[in-house]
């Protein structure tokens, strides 16, 4: 794993539990040093942190996950060059991170490995978001996904509807702005099972399309916007 998710898993431990408790994850075996921003690091290792981290904080591995992304959203945030379009609020963010901010630490240390995020859909106050990753640390990206939304000042509602740890070859999420009227026409696709792809733009991002017939016992059918199958 690259060492600037390292080094903020440190600061983040330190300023939630304390040096002392930073101390005791490293005493687990880990051995005491400096993470370093421009080093990859075994996952074995990392697996070892995060597990004593849970323990001594006395949360589970998820809601650990989910406060470190929270905390590792504005570090990640500064990775990318310049300032962001003024335009952009947090789902702008989240269907461009594999083609931004994944993409410098790749480029930084190939060997780091980011887990793929492919947005399939961006519509309204909802984006439709795949999580590929051996590591399966789902709960950071959700924990990331929310502390991008306070940089932003907006408030995400997540719902997992295939998860890695549930058997699934990959994860997928959903991300809604809470306060945005746009919800019918996605609640009421989300039981539909037939559908094609559209590829469109050249960032990653795609557009599903529904397929002939899927979306007529919809309330409120928009064609423009259904769930990848899975």
């Amino acid at each position: 794993m690259h060492g600037l998710i390292l080094a903020e898993f440190e600061s983040f431990v330190v300023s939630s539990l304390g040096r002392k408790a930073w101390a005791r994850v490293m005493g687990a075996g880990v051995g005491q040093r400096r993470y370093r921003r421009d080093t990859t690091y075994p996952d074995a290792e990392v697996a070892v942190l995060l597990a004593t981290a849970a323990r001594v904080g006395r949360v589970s591995p998820n809601t650990l996950l989910e406060r470190f992304g929270e905390h590792l959203a504005a570090p990640l945030l500064s990775l990318l060059p310049g300032s962001l379009p003024s335009e952009w609020r947090t789902l702008d963010v989240l269907a461009h991170v594999d083609s931004g901010i994944h993409s410098i630490l790749r480029q930084s240390d190939p060997a780091s490995n980011p887990p793929r995020l492919r947005c399939y859909a961006v519509y309204g106050s909802t984006a439709v978001i795949e999580y590929d990753s051996p590591r399966r640390l789902c709960a950071l990206a959700i924990g990331v996904a929310r502390g991008v939304a306070k940089h932003f000042s907006e408030e995400l509602e997540i719902e997992q509807l295939r998860c890695m740890h549930r058997g699934a070859d990959t994860c997928l999420l959903t991300f809604r702005v809470i306060g945005s009227p746009v919800r019918g026409a996605f609640e009421s696709v989300k039981k539909t099972h037939s559908f094609v792809t559209q590829q469109v733009g050249t960032d990653g991002c795609m557009v599903l399309v529904a397929a002939p017939g899927a979306l007529e016992a919809a309330p409120h059918p928009d064609p423009e916007f259904v769930l990848p199958p899975g």
